[in-house]
């Protein structure tokens, strides 16, 4: 996956959460981007505990955006 959870690299885990934030945010899933921030910064910090527990939360934030992309264009079709 783009998110090393296997991993114990906390610069990977930044960089990969940097990335995937912006992607996040370019698509208007603001709750998913605030999301990959706190793991940025968890990264940053090597706070690698954090990372499970911010991946849980972003379970139902990615299908909330996923959702609400469908509903979208279903709308402009």
């Amino acid at each position: 996956g783009l998110v090393p959870t296997g991993s114990r690299d906390p610069y990977a885990l930044r960089r990969a959460a940097h990335s995937l934030k912006s992607s996040s945010s370019n698509v208007g899933a603001t709750k998913l981007a605030a999301l990959f921030r706190e793991l940025e910064f968890a990264g940053r910090d090597q706070r690698l505990s954090a990372a499970p527990a911010l991946l849980e939360q972003m379970r139902p934030a990615y299908a909330q955006a996923i959702r609400e992309m469908r509903d979208l264009i279903e709308l402009n079709s």
